[in-house]
């Protein structure tokens, strides 16, 4: 497997790394353990009949944190039937994902408050109507 500029400071490669190429199973090694099946599965298949690639999950940062990318591509395929190359696209999409999640994390918290002063306010309601 070869890759450019980017692919390489993604993937946490040397650039020459990236030219000379790898073993794809190194640049497994640097997606997130959660997302390594899903993101092989879609491998595998493109591989096979060509579908477009299009998958996002994370690939270990430069600082050993966990970075969140969106991976475009497809798989050209030789004369015979054999993968060639893979053009695509890699888009960091860190910032949009922790955006995503603090959405999700503050309606967990209002849909909590909520259902609480609900349950405070039925609670009123029917000791009152007992009065």
């Amino acid at each position: 497997m070869r890759g450019d500029e980017r692919f390489a400071r993604t993937f946490s490669f040397t650039q020459e790394e990236a030219e000379i190429g790898f073993p794809i199973e190194r640049a497994l090694d640097v997606i997130y353990p959660d997302d390594r099946d899903y993101v092989t599965a879609f491998i595998s298949q493109m591989l096979q009949d060509g579908s477009p690639f299009r998958a996002e999950y994370r690939v270990r940062a430069q600082d050993e944190g966990w970075l969140w990318i969106l991976a475009s591509g497809r798989c050209d395929h030789d004369a015979d039937g054999r993968p060639l190359r893979f053009p695509g696209v890699i888009v960091d999409i860190h910032d949009r994902k922790i955006a995503e999640e603090t959405l999700r994390e503050l309606t967990r918290g209002l849909k909590t408050r909520f259902r609480k002063r609900y349950r405070r306010a039925s609670r009123w309601k029917r000791n009152c109507a007992r009065a």
